[in-house]
């Protein structure tokens, strides 16, 4: 059973704790992937094209997701509080 089929059965205590959760973990995801893109920048400008250039984008859809997830979370919570 995947996540999105499961919402429905999860009390709504539960969905404003895994929402609280993932807000939390996408300020976490935004604050790395920033830090990531301005030293990728920054090793690029110094030493040239490396691996590191390219881990922003490795991670990327670890954000991607965890927003797919919230967005879920929230047209849940809406659904049963109109």
């Amino acid at each position: 059973m995947t996540e999105t089929e499961d919402l429905p059965g999860v009390h709504i205590s539960e969905l404003h704790k895994r929402k609280n959760t993932l807000r939390t973990l996408l300020v976490i995801w935004t604050v790395i992937l920033i830090i990531l893109g301005l030293t990728a920048i920054f090793i690029t400008l110094k030493q040239g094209y490396s691996v590191f250039t390219v881990l922003p984008v490795v991670f990327l859809p670890g954000l991607i997701v965890s927003k797919r997830k919230l967005d879920l979370i929230n047209v849940e919570l809406k659904r049963r509080n109109p």
